[in-house]
């Protein structure tokens, strides 16, 4: 089962480089996968990206959860969580999803939130926001439902156009959106990124940055957890970046979309997966602009 490959008729209808974000087409994103808090009452919690039949990958973030007014974290109580696959309208069986049980959740060991004080004010920061989830059975992979790559150190270069997509739960304003969303944006320097305006040098080699300098309210495509998707050799897609902090693919000027970079963390994937990930790395420095 090669990874990243899209439909064919999907690739053709995402050409057009939709700045603003707009609603995906059903099976489009074949990786795509919602994360959901289960025990009292079911909701969704986060957006995530299949890389295996087994291993699905995450925020770190998207871990914790209350639970009633209880805060539980399911690296402790795998249970806690729901995976579905094939999704499309969170509201609607379309017959395409499969829901599937976690049986571990195992964080970057590194994770830390943090605020920092910055010469333009405190700045909040996210370092190693990645977790990888295993679960109890693996996947059947159809039409709807594939792996993607992961970023093995393909130079995606700053201005590089990639795609979030997701179930815009964090709009700013408005409702929701329940049904799969997806937006083009572009992949930011970490100059850019660690501007005055922007995240005043918090922003170290361990993230990537996308997003419109101008915001863009139409952009609230992202969900946290959910995949930055940059089209490589081939045409296949990898997973570049997890969506962590800022306004991930939100209007506001500056604030760009802040994503765990998951090239940096491919050894570690790598020995909680076991996945052979010893494609050709290259060392580069990031997105030079």
């Amino acid at each position: 089962e090669l990874c990243g490959v899209r439909p064919k008729w999907a690739e053709q209808s995402s050409d057009k480089r939709i700045t603003g974000g707009h609603e995906a087409k059903p099976g489009s994103w074949p990786w795509m996968t919602s994360i959901f808090v289960t025990g009292l009452g079911e909701y969704f919690k986060c957006g995530a990206a299949l890389i295996s039949d087994r291993w699905v990958i995450t925020a770190a973030h998207c871990t914790i959860a209350n639970i009633g007014p209880i805060l539980a974290a399911a690296s402790k109580y795998p249970e806690m969580l729901k995976v579905r696959v094939g999704e499309h309208n969170l509201d609607q069986p379309e017959g395409t999803e499969e829901d599937l049980n976690v049986k571990k959740v195992v964080l970057h060991p590194k994770w830390d939130i943090g605020v920092e004080n910055t010469p333009n004010g405190k700045q909040i920061y996210s370092k190693h926001d990645i977790a990888l989830i295993e679960l109890s059975s693996p996947v059947n992979f159809t039409s709807n439902v594939k792996s993607m790559c992961l970023d093995n150190g393909q130079l995606f270069k700053a201005g590089t156009m990639c795609y979030i997509a997701g179930w815009g739960t964090k709009k700013v304003k408005g409702p929701a959106t329940r049904i799969l969303h997806e937006a083009a944006l572009p992949l930011v320097s970490h100059e850019q990124c660690n501007g005055p305006k922007s995240y005043s040098g918090v922003i170290g080699g361990n993230l990537i940055c996308a997003g419109y300098k101008q915001g863009g309210v139409d952009t609230c495509e992202g969900d946290s957890g959910g995949p930055l998707m940059c089209q490589g050799d081939g045409k296949r897609w990898f997973l570049t970046g997890v969506a962590s902090f800022g306004h991930i693919g939100c209007g506001v000027p500056y604030k760009y979309g802040v994503y765990t970079r998951v090239v940096n963390h491919l050894q570690w994937i790598s020995q909680v997966t076991g996945m052979d990930l010893s494609q050709p790395q290259v060392d580069y420095i990031p997105l030079i602009t």
